[in-house]
Formats: structure tokens, sequence, C-alpha cells
């Protein structure tokens, strides 16, 4: 048993060491083969293994990625699917949310009114709109161009009222800026009388740019600019001229605070632009003529003081110290002595001293000038003046008138039926001829009554073409004629007393005159009550059957045709500020040989053959060759028209050599080279100035409550063209914000109060100054009564023999008690040709002779009270100050008065 047991044992031990051997084989093979091929694959699956766990997951991420994607565009798609139902909806919403938007007008940019709504309220306040209506009326624009305007956006009338100031301040930089560069200004000016105040405009000539466009050089151009329309405490030369100061002093302020000097630099004086004056351009009238002597001072003035101060600034510090405290010396010294000095105040000191400043460099400007060659003397002083074309037309035909009506008495022929007005008419009606008047109230009649063309063109204008619209035929005239003729017919404006409207008148009553005469009785049947004409109906029904009026007429007519208005075509020919009036001596010379012809020649006129070629000044054509023709088929019932004629021309043929006397051989526009011709480049007329005051009259009229400030910027700002100029500054925003700053400073100052104020204060200082002379005429009234009182008449050559002592001042004595007494006639000489004692006593001894021979009832005429002139207090005789004209200008309103 324990044998089976062993070799079970031992069987099982080999079977176990077999085992043994054969795992130890295989445990062999496996290290050397199998083990590292199991690890190569051990490691390879644990490589595997991470490398499908990472993509595992990245597979796991990117399932997870793609379904939230799946989810995004599932989302997406249902988004999609619910714009494209809404598209339609929301499309329409949109083209109306932009169609509102795109018609929304914004007026303000940051709170601020743009430039362009600013441009808009200025252009139509120009055109007549109210600054009130202005804001209303832009958003109505805006409305009806499809915008809308909000109305907290809608212009105030005061905003409206800035923006025009902004304007014209903008228009006073305009003209700064123009003149600074000019070679020469030629001043003009005028004045009128509206509402009992006088109104002076001013106009500046000068080369200025064509336009304000950019990129090409722009060529400058004769151009005349508006400095605006000024109240005036009265009309004599000295306060005219003040007046130019205080615009040229107001231009220099603006410009001198505004950022366009600031940025340059630059500071403008009124010495700068007087010294820049070559010439002026008025009417003829006296007072006109002074103010050029005026303005010629003050630009010769200014040129030595700008030398001057050139010649100072050249001068050491060392120098100036000297030359100052000398000045400075000689000033203490006028002024009363160092202690008068000392007790002025601070504010006195600098004005003396200021003055003593600009009298020392005018001084040094002298010494200076004094140095210069001729040529430069003569830049230095040009300065010419020329009267305007229109005055020197005008006034031609007054004087033709004048010679004209006196030739009818010279020849003793009876002349133009008198024109009385009804007053003049109660007087005169009883006499078969007026001459024949006796009373002193028909003397007066007869002397206060007109008659002639002239006359009878006034009447005709003030019954068909009244000035006051309530007064006259007006549209019954136009309506009548416009049946008759087929064309709307107004008839001359003579009640205005406009340029040429006389002439133009008497064309259109002999062109006609039939129809004129047909429209009178058709008046004077048409009144139900059958008064009949009026007096001034009458008078013009008589005149149009006078043949002496009517060759009047026809030669009024005939003057238009040959002189007139060939003579305007060339002032106005390429437009009055393109034509110098300095080129026009020729023209006036051709004006006065033209006139010389028809006066040895009428036939050039009054030939029924005649031709323009011969008989218009120049050859120009006919400007109304009806009239002409219809004058040849009159003229063999007017005998007198071929010597009116005559008369006439010689009469304007006077008036034109006095009127043109300016263009002389030798004289300064004479001798004047082209160079200086065009620096003083002068307006043929001066219808910038009197449009100007006629504009302004018309706007004071239609807004009566508008200040001065905003009528001169509304018209300054349209009549300069300052709106171009005002696009130059839109890239300049400190500009325009300047503009505006001023205009709420100028809207802040009461100065329109203030320039009320001092025309009252003025008005008053004259009023004072007046009582106080017309206080001193009575007293030398009242004294020289008193010395004649205290003599009495020496009636004997023996008496004035025996004279003693003083014997000159008593036989002055005796001549004033002749003249101030009623027998003043007796005294033939002038005081003036009785200075010495001889030649006073000679004409005091044939005074007694005189008398000795008067009847006794003329004699008794020595015993009562001298004629002495005794005014109440508060009452004054005309006194004629020192601008009171020797060389009147002539007008129309003397012969319609």
């Amino acid at each position: 048993m324990y044998e089976k047991r062993f070799r079970a044992e031992r069987r099982k031990n080999q079977r176990w060491q077999q085992s043994k051997a054969g795992l130890q084989g295989h445990i062999r093979q496996l290290e050397t083969v199998v083990l590292p091929a199991a690890c190569k694959a051990a490691a390879e699956a644990e490589s595997f293994k991470k490398e499908t766990s990472q993509g595992l997951r990245d597979a796991i991420e990117q399932v997870a990625h793609l379904r939230r994607q799946l989810h995004e565009v599932r989302r997406r798609n249902s988004v999609l699917w619910a714009r494209v139902w809404r598209a339609p909806q929301i499309r329409s919403h949109a083209v109306e949310k932009a169609r509102l938007r795109a018609k929304q007008w914004k007026m303000k940019v940051k709170g601020t009114y743009s430039k362009g709504a600013r441009v808009m309220a200025r252009t139509l306040v120009e055109s007549g709109c109210s600054e009130e209506k202005a804001g209303a009326v832009i958003k109505a624009i805006a409305k009806s161009m499809g915008y809308q305007v909000k109305d907290s956006e809608v212009m105030s009338r005061h905003t409206v009222g800035r923006a025009i100031q902004e304007g014209g301040i903008a228009s006073q930089l305009q003209l700064v800026d123009e003149w600074r560069g000019a070679n020469g200004l030629v001043l003009s000016s005028d004045g009128t009388l509206h509402r009992h105040e006088n109104y002076e405009a001013h106009c500046v000539s000068y080369l200025a740019p064509q336009s304000y466009s950019k990129g090409a050089d722009v060529p400058l151009i004769p151009t005349t600019r508006m400095l605006g329309v000024h109240t005036t405490s009265d009309h004599s030369s000295k306060t005219q001229f003040d007046s130019w100061k205080q615009s040229v002093g107001d231009l220099c302020e603006v410009y001198n605070q505004s950022p366009i000097a600031s940025s340059s630099g630059t500071v403008v004086r009124e010495v700068d632009f007087a010294a820049k004056v070559t010439g002026m351009n008025s009417d003829h009238a006296e007072d006109q003529k002074k103010l050029a002597r005026y303005i010629q001072d003050w630009s010769q003035s200014a040129s030595r003081f700008l030398l001057g101060e050139k010649a100072l600034d050249a001068k050491t510090s060392d120098e100036i110290v000297l030359l100052v405290a000398g000045a400075l010396l000689q000033k203490i010294s006028a002024v009363g002595g160092q202690l008068v000095w000392e007790s002025m105040s601070e504010e006195d000191q600098l004005k003396h001293s200021a003055e003593m400043l600009t009298e020392l460099k005018t001084t040094i400007g002298s010494e200076v000038y004094e140095a210069l060659p001729e040529a430069q003397k003569r830049e230095l002083n040009l300065f010419i003046w020329v009267g305007c074309c229109m005055h020197k037309e005008m006034n031609s035909v007054k004087g033709g008138n004048t010679a004209m009506t006196g030739w009818w008495a010279a020849h003793g022929i009876l002349g133009p039926i008198l024109l009385p007005n009804k007053f003049n008419t109660a007087n005169l009606a009883h006499l078969s001829n007026p001459s024949d008047s006796t009373e002193p109230s028909e003397k007066r009649a007869l002397n206060g009554s007109m008659f002639g063309g002239v006359k009878v063109a006034a009447l005709a204008g003030l019954l068909f073409n009244h000035k006051d619209n309530k007064k006259g035929l007006q549209d019954t005239y136009v309506l009548w004629f416009r049946k008759i003729l087929g064309i709307s017919h107004y008839f001359p404006d003579t009640s205005n007393t406009r340029f040429q409207s006389h002439c133009a008148a008497a064309i259109v009553l002999i062109l006609y005159l039939k129809e004129h005469i047909q429209f009178l009785e058709m008046v004077r049947d048409a009144k139900k009550d059958n008064s009949g004409f009026t007096n001034i109906e009458k008078n013009l029904y008589s005149a149009l059957h006078d043949p002496a009026t009517l060759t009047e007429l026809a030669v009024l007519a005939l003057y238009a045709q040959v002189i007139s208005h060939p003579y305007m075509q060339v002032v106005r020919g390429g437009g009055v500020a393109s034509v110098n009036a300095l080129d026009l001596g020729p023209l006036h010379r051709d004006v006065r040989d033209h006139l010389q012809k028809i006066i040895e020649d009428p036939d050039l006129l009054l030939s029924p053959s005649t031709t323009h070629q011969a008989a218009c000044l120049h050859g120009e054509e006919w400007e109304s060759p009806a009239v002409i023709a219809r004058i040849h088929e009159m003229a063999p019932e007017l005998p007198h028209l071929r010597a009116v004629l005559i008369a006439f021309c010689e009469g304007a043929q006077k008036t034109w050599e006095r009127f043109s006397s300016e263009f002389i051989e030798g004289g300064s526009i004479h001798q004047a080279t082209a160079e200086e011709r065009e620096r003083v480049h002068a307006p043929a007329t001066n219808d910038a100035c009197e449009g100007a005051l006629g504009s302004a009259r018309l706007m004071m009229r239609d807004k009566p409550n508008l200040s001065e400030r905003k009528r001169n910027a509304i018209y300054m700002h349209q009549r300069n063209n300052t709106g171009a100029y005002m696009e130059t500054l839109r890239l300049h925003f400190v500009n325009h914000d300047y503009l505006r700053r001023s205009a709420r400073k100028q809207d802040s100052s009461g100065l329109e109060c203030i320039r009320r104020s001092e025309l009252v204060d003025a008005r008053q200082r004259t009023a004072d100054e007046q009582r106080i002379k017309a206080g001193e005429r009575q007293k030398k009234r009242n004294d020289r009564a008193a010395r004649l009182d205290s003599v009495n008449f020496i009636l004997t050559e023996a008496g004035l023999d025996a004279l003693t002592g003083k014997v000159v001042e008593q036989l002055h004595l005796q001549a004033d008690k002749w003249l101030a007494s009623k027998l003043r006639h007796l005294i033939t000489k002038k005081k003036k040709d009785m200075k010495s004692k001889s030649a006073l006593l000679a004409e005091l001894k044939e005074v007694i002779g005189r008398y000795s021979a008067l009847p006794e009832c003329d004699r008794l005429l020595i015993l009562q009270s001298p004629a002495v002139s005794t005014n109440a207090p508060g009452t004054y005789e005309a006194v004629l100050d020192d601008d009171t004209p020797d060389d009147v200008e002539l007008e129309y309103e003397s012969d319609l008065g």
C-alpha cells in the first residue's frame, strides 16, 4: 500500500519533474520569445487602450458638439423660418421707419441752429418775410418738400433777428477783407430826409473778387459795396464827414475783434482806410463838394501819419525817447503847464498823450513827404472828385427848360398858358388877361402860378400816377389805356421826381395826345354830379390844346431822343460799375458838340427826312421812332418849334459845360494816367447810394420797428453778396461762432436806444445853440436900433460938411439910418462901395438931393419907424450856415411848388 503510494508519489513526482522541466522549458521559451512579445503586446495593448480611450473621449465630445450644433442649427432654422414668416411685416416696418427718419429735418446741431437754417432765415427776411413769420415759413417749406420740423426747433423771431445781425457782421468783415487788398478806394454818399430825420447812405468802390469760388484764380472787377444808411443829426458837410469816420471805425472794431484778425496778427485802423481813399463820386451840391474836401484832407493826413509812423519805427530807442519827450513837453505847455497836467485825470492825460503821438507822427510824416520825389508825392496826393452822370443829364434838362421858358418873354411872344392852382385861379378868374393884374393878391397869384411843358408833365404825373395811391386817377387811367392800346401802360412817375421822368412824360403826352384828351373828356363826362373838370384836370386839358405848351413838350421829347437816351446808353452800357466815370470826358465833349450842331442846324431833328444817324448822339437808334414821326406831323401847327428847340439846346449846352467842369483840359481827370484811373475807378452814377436810400425808405415804411443795424444788415448782406463770402468761412467754425457771439452782444447792447437818444440830444444842443445865437443877433439888432435912434437925419449938405470928430463913423451911421428907413431906395450904392470918407460923403449928399426932390407926402416917410428887424423872442430869421451852396443842385421840386 505504501509502495503503491510510493510509486504513485514517485510517478507523481516524475510527472511533476517532467512537468516542471516542461514548464521550465516553457518558461525559458517564454522568457526568451513569448515574454518580450507579450510585453510588447501588453505595451501595445496599453497604448491602444490609451489611444482608444482618448478617441472615445474625443468621439464623445464630438458627438456632444455635433448634438449642440444640431440643436443650434435646428434653433436657427426655426428662427429663420420665423423671420421668413415675418419678413413682409419687417420689411414694411423698416421702410416706414427709414422714410420717417429721412423726412425729419434737424434744424439744430448740438443745440445750435445750423448754418443752413440761418441762411434760409436771412434769405426769407431779405425777400420780405417778417422775422416773426420766418420760422413758420421754413417749417411750411420743409413740409411741402416732405420733411418734418419739430415744433421745438421752429425758429423764433429773436433767433431770426440774430441770424440777420450775423449776416451784417459778416458783411463788415467782408468789406475790411476786401479793401485791405485794394489799391484805391472811391467813396460815394447821398442823403435824404425821412419823417424829419436825416439819413446818409455810404458806398465804397474798388477792385474786388468777381466771386468766392475755390481753386481757380478769381479776377478782380470794379465793385461797389454798401456800408449802410445811417441817421445823422443834420445834413451839414462836417456831420456827414463824422458819419463816414464812424462807419469806418465800426468796421475796424468788428474786424479787430474777430478770429480772422487774431489768427493773422492784423490790426486795421481808420488811417489805413483813409490812406487808400483816392476819389469820391457824388451829386453836384455844394455840401457834397465840401464833403469831398474834408475826405481829401483826411486821406492826405492819414498818408502823412503812416509815413511818420514808418519813419518813427525805423529810429533807435534813444531817438524815439527824445522825440516823444519833446512832443510831450510841448503838449503839456499847450494845455496850461505842468500843474494843469498833473491836475488832470489819468483818462484825460492818456487822451492828450494819444493826440500828442498822432501829431508827432503826422509832423514827422510831413517832413518825410517833403523829401520824397514828385512822382511819389503825386501818388500819395491822388484824389479826384467826379459828379454823378445822372445828375448831369437831369440838370441839363433843367438848364434847357429855364432857357426855353424864358424865350417867350424875351421875344415878346405869347407863351404857354398859365396853370394856376385852385387858390390862384380864384384870384385870377375875373381877369381876361392875367398880365393886367393890379391888386397885390392878383400879383401874388400871378407870380405863384407856373406854365410850360415841365409843369404839364408834373400835373399829368400827379393826376395819372400820384405817389399817394389814394389820390389821382390811378388804375382808371391804366385800365382805360389797356383797352385802347392793348398793353398795360403806366404814366411816368413825375410825382416822385424820377430821373428823366419829365421827358418820358412829354413823350407819352405827345405820342398819345388825342387819347389823353379823350380820356380826360371821359373822366369829366362820367361824373354823376356833372361837376365838370377839377382844377388840375382843367389845367391839363387846356394845356394839351395849347400850341405853345405842346411846343415845349415836343422839345422835351426831342431832347430825350437825341441826347438823354444815347447819353445814358453809354453811361450804363456795360453796367454802371464797369464804366469808369473818369473815362467819360470825351463823351461830355461829344454831347456839347452835338448840341452845337443842333443849334446851328435844327433840321437835323426837324426835317421829315432826318435819320437817327444824323440826329442822335453817336448815331444811336431812336428810343421811340413813333414820337419822332408824331412831332414831324405836329410841326406845322407849332410855328415856334425851331426857335424854342434852339433856345433849349443853348441852355442845355451851358449847363453841360457847367456840370462837366471836372473834365476840362488841364484838370486832375484830364492829367490822370492809366494807372491812376484804375486806382480811381469811380462809378458813372451815384445809383448805389440813391437806391440804398430808396430801399431804406421802403423798409422803414413796411417795417417801422426795424432797428437801423438790422436794416443795414439786411441790405448790406444782400447788396454786397455776403452770402458767397460766408461760404468761405464754413471751414472755420470759430469764425461763425464769433458771428453768433457778436450778434448776441449787439442785440443786448441797447445800441438802438442809444442812437435815438443821441439824435434827441443833438437836436436839443442845436436848439440851445440857436437860441443863444438868436439872442446875440437880437441884441445886435437892438444895439443897432439904439445907435440909429440916437442920431438924427442930416438933411443938408452943410450939415454933413460941418461934422467933426469921428466923421467916418458918423457918416456910416447916417448911411445905416437911411438904409433902415422906408426911403432906403434913395441910396443907390452898396456899402462895400462906400468905405472911404469921400465916397460916403458924396453918396449921402446925392441922397439928400434925391430926398429934396420927393413929394411932400413921400418925404414924411422918413418920420416913420425905421425898417429894422424886431423879431420876437423865440422866433428866428433865416440864417445861411457854412454849408449853404453857392451853386445849388438844380432840382425839379422848385418847378412843382
